[in-house]
This record gives structure tokens, sequence and C-alpha cells, in this order.
């Protein structure tokens, strides 16, 4: 049950933005026939250091390894390096603006987190915390605390917004009430009414 909370940290992929990095995979996935599974496990400590800005050379080791051609590799950022806002969360948020203190804090890459500066009105949120810049992620409890510290607030009254259920927990972990996002419905019940 979630209780006295003063601030909400969403996470962006998958919840205030519906495109995932698992969209990369799917296209790889169909465009060489190769199982999601497969693609999965072979670019999950890769994704990590991309989110984390560790690796500036990630599409080129992705067209390498894939043997992309400079048109599939483009079509592959083109999955990822793109918003498509969650309409129905961002229609709650000035609802929840005037409630809470609103912030994101996501495993975001640099380049991803560039684009959305500069493409999107944050205009709800306090504090924008992206992996990519800050050079942590969501595996860092050091991540969070930021997010808290930037906020003034303590994890136990914080709310932390999240579609994976490895991201909740790694929240539990500092402190956070968490709630996994599966749809708007929820989130504006527990919140709103």
């Amino acid at each position: 049950m979630i209780k006295a909370i003063e601030a909400i940290l969403f996470d962006w992929h998958g919840v205030l933005d519906r495109v995932k990095f698992q969209d990369i995979v799917n296209f790889i996935s169909k465009t060489k026939s190769i199982p999601v599974e497969e693609v999965q496990e072979q670019l999950r400590e890769v994704k990590k250091q991309y989110a984390r800005g560790e690796l500036r050379f990630f599409w080129h080791a992705v067209q390498e390894f894939y043997g992309l051609t400079g048109e599939e590799l483009q079509q592959a950022r083109d999955c990822f390096l793109r918003v498509e806002k969650n309409e129905e969360l961002w229609a709650l948020l000035p609802q929840l603006k005037a409630k809470y203190r609103l912030a994101i804090i996501s495993d975001c890459p640099r380049d991803k987190a560039m684009l959305i500066s500069v493409t999107m009105d944050l205009f709800y949120f306090e504090r924008v915390y992206f992996s990519g810049i800050e050079c942590l992620s969501k595996e860092s409890p050091a991540f969070f605390h930021m997010g808290l510290a930037g906020l003034g607030v303590q994890a136990h009254h914080c709310l932390f917004v999240d579609d994976t259920k490895q991201n909740i927990l790694y929240a539990q972990n500092v402190g956070l009430q968490v709630h996994l996002y599966t749809g708007v419905g929820e989130l504006e019940r527990i919140l709103l009414k």
C-alpha cells in the first residue's frame, strides 16, 4: 500500500516513453533471424555499459557484431532514438505535479538523453537524472540517492515508478516505495483517488 508520498521518481522508457531498448532487440532479432532471447543475452552487458555512458561506440559495436548494413543500422537507431510519449500518463502529470514533487530517473544512454533534452518539454519535473549523463545506473544505490537528494526527500516518502521488476527491486533495496507500471489506470487510482 502506498502511503505518505511527497515525491515520485518516474522511469523514462516504458513509462513516460513507449520506446524501449527492447525495440532494438526485436529489430535485430527480426532482421537477422536470431531468437529474441539470444539477442537479449548477447546485448545484456553492452546495454548496461551503453546506458551508463561508458560505451561511446555502441552503435558501431552493434553494427560490427551483427553485420548490419548502413541502412539496417539506421533502422535500428530509429527504433530507439525517438520518443513516443505515453500520452495517457503525460495527461495525468499536471494533477500529479499539483500534489507531488516529480522527477525522472532512468537508465537512458547519452544519445537518447540528448534527444530528449532537445525535443521534450520536461516542465513537470523538478529534476531529471539520466544514467548516460550521470554515469550511474539503477543497479547502483547511489543513483537513487542522487535523485532523493535532488528532491530533498527521504526514501520512504518517495514512490518509484518503473515497468521493470528488477529495477523495482533495486529501488526497494534503497527504501523507496515502488509501483510496477502496467498502465495509467492503477497509478491514477493509488495517487489521485
